[in-house]
């Protein structure tokens, strides 16, 4: 390796001894020595590796360095010579001696040097890089990624970097004809969003519309059809002969047809205005169904046709559901059937599978009616689902009928979770099978449905004095029969005022308040009522011809306990005046007074009223009031309509949340006239329904109204009273 090294240095000295001769060929030959030695003394001092050099003539005499010293001797140093020719002929001879140390170290020096200046370019290239990164790169890229995030908030004002030639101005170029194409549709879809809103206000406009109408024309059918109706069970209760009771169960037949097809219309209506709420409570299947097909046993004999049920269900057993739209729904397919039968049988069948086609785990009720009827054609099967469509239009012409109820039964269904199916052959008849699903209820529900059935028909409450607010002499008469017929004693005025002014005397136990009514009406009856004395507690029952639902809510709002909506039964009257007498709020040391002139109005004469105290009974503290009376609830369950009450009870929950914010403002404010009066409506409201906490507080704040820091200290308490009645009726409505 040393060898190589020295060879290699040789062959680079030689080189350099070489250009070194040439240099010196000129000035040798003119004897110009002194130029010779300047340039020697010059080329020495930038060899920091000769040693030694010396320069002599042809001859062999020394020409440099004149001092004649001789060249050292080292084994380390390497001795090169040089001849230098001209033409052939000899001019002289150059003697070098090298220390290869100080070569490598020059080496090296310059090895260094080297890198140093190969650092530098790297460098200067590698900022030059990236200064062509950062300006035409990475800087336009965040700034597009800024206009990205920018639009995708919806600023489309954003600025994007200029355009360039390469991919970031073609990505460039993509993004604004992005922004641009996302601007036009932003603004189509404002504009779409501005035509769906006009769409949804005018459909909301029609939807009111035409509840407005429903809702008028309800009222103004059923109040006449509740004389109609009233005045012929009024009569059927009288000694007629064959033919005269005939014809009286003819006019009760047609008038409940009419309640039917209004019924059904307005169903129709609730269904497509997504306002018809379900229940889920506990009863007796097999008791259910033999109540619905009772009726159809005459009507099926009358025609030849043979009814018959099959319950494939257990004895006593209790199911949870909807009873209501089930009755309606089985009420429909059997009256279908047997109207579309003219000879041969009707079977209806009824069993609970935990296998039904689509209903995995869960327990359902299955209902089949099977007839030898009609049938239907293939093509007009699905047509029977429709609105207002039959099977045949010859059919309509034979059998009547508007063509909702199959509408409605098949939504009903498909709403409550279920299917209904239909198989028919022309001419032989048709199948129709509706799976609900359902859940078997506890035994301890069981037991308290069976219990409530042994009860349902416990003998009536005793004798009442009951005021009578009606304006339609027709309804007046029919109501008042009925209260007679039940032994009750009864006051009859025209309007909301005489009925406000007939309470005063603290006779009447109950009040049956018609909704609209000349001068006052019911609902601001019912609130001035309310604010008396006599009034606070006493059972106010609403007669309407409104079937909707949330017009009944209006009325509980108003501080009525209930609502009856026109025409009703006299058994329906007997059932919410039976609730309502286990209520009965009259005192123990209270007079009876005599049964007032029936036919004639009451005055406004209060010259009798006898001075009442009334109070709160306070609870022991060991006995803290519940937060809701349930018993009382499911009683009022099964006296009305569970939909209804299940209805009221949310509205109720909106009503709370809206009278609780009225009563937080009314104490910020310290106004005890808002405290009294909103005071008052929370406890009427949540006493219809039962809420007893919250209605109990209610009347301590209403009483301590004018009492500012009295009030405040019980507000805490009021507040967590008003979230546990909302929580219990958020329970009990579901």
């Amino acid at each position: 390796m040393q060898q190589l090294a020295a060879e290699n240095i040789v062959e680079s000295e030689q080189h350099t001894l070489s250009a070194v001769a040439e240099m010196l060929t000129a000035t040798l030959l003119n004897n110009n020595f002194s130029a010779l030695h300047e340039s020697l003394d010059a080329l020495t001092e930038t060899q920091s590796d000769w040693v030694y050099l010396r320069l002599s003539d042809r001859t062999g005499v020394e020409i440099y360095p004149l001092s004649g010293e001789a060249a050292p001797e080292n084994p380390a140093f390497i001795t090169i010579t040089h001849r230098i020719h001209i033409r052939g002929t000899a001019l002289g001879e150059i003697i070098l001696v090298v220390d290869p140390r100080r070569l490598l170290i020059r080496l090296e020096n310059q090895i260094d040097s080297l890198v140093y200046v190969v650092g530098l370019i790297l460098l200067g290239s590698l900022l030059a890089i990236l200064f062509f990164v950062e300006s035409f790169i990475s800087a336009p890229s965040r700034k597009l990624s800024h206009a990205t995030q920018q639009l995708a908030t919806g600023n489309f004002d954003v600025k994007v970097p200029r355009l360039s030639d390469d991919e970031i101005g073609t990505l460039t170029k993509n993004f604004v004809a992005m922004r641009d194409n996302l601007m036009q549709s932003d603004l189509a879809k404002e504009r779409v969003q501005l035509e769906l809103k006009g769409s949804l206000e005018a459909a909301e406009g029609a939807s009111l519309a035409k509840s407005n109408f429903l809702s008028t024309m309800s009222h103004e059918i059923r109040t006449p059809l509740n004389g109609v109706l009233g005045l012929a069970q009024l009569l059927r209760d009288t000694n007629l002969d064959t033919d005269q009771r005939k014809k009286v169960d003819t006019i009760l037949a047609s008038g409940e047809t009419l309640l039917s097809i209004i019924n059904d219309v307005l169903d129709m209506s609730k269904i497509e205005a997504r306002e018809l709420t379900f229940e889920t409570t506990v009863f007796n299947l097999k008791n259910l169904v033999s109540t619905i097909a009772s009726p159809f046993y005459n009507l099926a004999d009358s025609k030849g046709v043979n009814l018959q049920v099959k319950e494939k269900v257990a004895l006593g057993s209790a199911v949870k559901g909807d009873p209501v739209r089930i009755r309606q729904i089985l009420w429909n397919l059997l009256s279908n059937a047997i109207k579309f039968t003219e000879q041969g049988s009707v079977t209806l069948i009824i069993e609970t599978t935990e296998d039904a086609p689509g209903f995995a785990g869960v327990s359902v009720l299955r209902f089949s009616i099977i007839d030898s009827g009609a049938g239907i054609a293939p093509d007009r099967v699905d047509a029977v689902f429709e609105a207002f469509t039959q099977a045949d239009s010859s059919i309509t012409r034979k059998h009547g009928g508007t063509g909702l109820g199959l509408s409605i039964v098949k939504q009903l269904t498909e709403l409550m979770g279920g299917t209904i199916d239909v198989s028919s052959v022309l001419g032989k008849g048709s199948t129709f099978t509706v799976c609900l699903p359902c859940a078997t209820a506890t035994a301890e529900e069981a037991n308290a449905v069976s219990f409530g059935e042994l009860h349902e028909n416990s003998p009536p409450t005793k004798p009442m004095n009951i005021v009578v607010a009606e304006d339609n002499e027709v309804n007046a008469i029919i109501a008042t029969a009925f209260l007679k017929k039940f032994g009750h004693r009864v006051k009859h005025v025209v309007n909301g005022r005489l009925a406000v002014e007939a309470v005063k005397d603290d006779w009447a136990d109950l009040v049956l308040m018609d909704v609209h009514m000349p001068e006052m009406n019911g609902i601001d009856a019912t609130r001035a009522i309310r604010m008396t004395e006599s009034g606070r507690n006493l059972p106010i029952v609403g007669l309407t011809a409104e079937a909707f639902t949330d017009r009944h809510a209006v009325f509980m709002e108003a501080g009525m306990n209930s609502v009856l909506t026109k025409p009703f039964t006299e058994q329906q009257l007997a059932n919410a005046l039976a609730f309502h007498g286990d209520k009965e709020r009259r005192r123990s040391n209270r007079a009876v007074h005599s049964d007032p002139d029936d036919n004639a109005s009451a005055t406004a004469d209060s010259s009798g009223r006898s001075e009442k105290v009334t109070g709160t009974a306070e609870h022991p503290a060991s006995h803290p009031t519940p937060v809701g009376d349930k018993s009382q609830l499911d009683n009022l369950r099964r006296q009305l309509s569970p939909e209804i009450v299940s209805t009221l009870l949310i509205e109720a929950q909106l009503s709370l949340r809206k009278q609780i914010e009225n009563m937080r403002k009314a104490v910020e404010q310290k106004d005890s006239t808002y405290i009294r009066e909103t005071a008052h409506a929370i406890k009427g409201a949540s006493g219809s329904l039962f809420a007893v906490q919250v209605s109990e507080m209610a009347e301590r704040i209403e009483n301590k109204s004018a009492e500012i820091d009295a009030v405040l200290e019980l507000m805490p308490d009021f507040e967590i009273a008003v979230r546990q009645a909302m929580e219990w009726w958020h329970l009990q409505a579901s």
